[in-house]
């Protein structure tokens, strides 16, 4: 049996490939897949292509606003969540929700570690 993909599936790599930060070099295809996953939570809520799609909005967000405001920090760096503790709760919270395989693909790790740094001295 030979399935017919939309031209868009066809070159793109395997879902295994598809990272957060993929999907934040690849707005318009980040745009289909999170259409397509609010259009079908029930069958997609746990898909890795929906959770990295999702998390490459709010990181390509992130980016684009302290891109303007002059800061081009990386955020896979855990200094970058120790200066941002509001955002760093968030992202934290987020990661709570993912299966663990979809933390690592998400880059929760440096928010992660600069949140326990922080309770850890008590701020």
């Amino acid at each position: 049996m030979i399935l017919a993909l939309p031209a868009w599936a066809q070159s793109v790599p395997p879902e295994a490939q598809r990272t957060v930060e993929f999907y934040v070099q690849h707005p318009s295809l980040r745009s289909r897949v999170n259409s397509a996953c609010l259009n079908d939570p029930g069958h997609l809520r746990n898909a890795a292509d929906c959770w990295n799609a999702h998390n490459a909005d709010l990181q390509a967000t992130a980016r684009e606003t302290h891109r303007m405001a002059g800061d081009t920090s990386n955020p896979d760096t855990q200094a970058y969540w120790d200066k941002r503790p509001n955002e760093r709760k968030f992202k934290v919270n987020i990661c709570k929700n993912m299966p663990i395989d979809h933390q690592i693909k998400a880059g929760c790790g440096p928010a992660q570690k600069s949140m326990l740094t922080a309770q850890q001295r008590g701020s």
